[in-house]
């Protein structure tokens, strides 16, 4: 986990032998670092302000939606992707 908050993107971030519990708060710990708690964040020169959902944290659901694919459209349920 430590050794990929010291990568800068875009160098490729080890995930692939973490855990799924492992492996989410590693991202989730990049995410916070690059995304969340930067408050000069851009992506393609425009400032990211996720949608809110009752009860849910806005910045939870974009890195749910940034680190999975839905598999299945019926109940929208998604997976980790590790190409995203």
């Amino acid at each position: 986990m430590a050794t990929n908050l010291l990568r800068k993107y875009p160098e490729l971030l080890q995930v692939s032998y973490l855990s799924p519990a492992a492996r989410t708060v590693s991202l989730k710990g990049v995410f916070d670092k690059d995304i969340k708690n930067n408050p000069f964040f851009k992506f393609r020169k425009k400032q990211i302000n996720p949608t809110t959902q009752d009860g849910e944290i806005p910045m939870d659901i974009l890195f749910h939606h940034l680190t999975t694919v839905v598999t299945d459209e019926k109940t929208k349920k998604r997976e980790f992707d590790i190409d995203r």
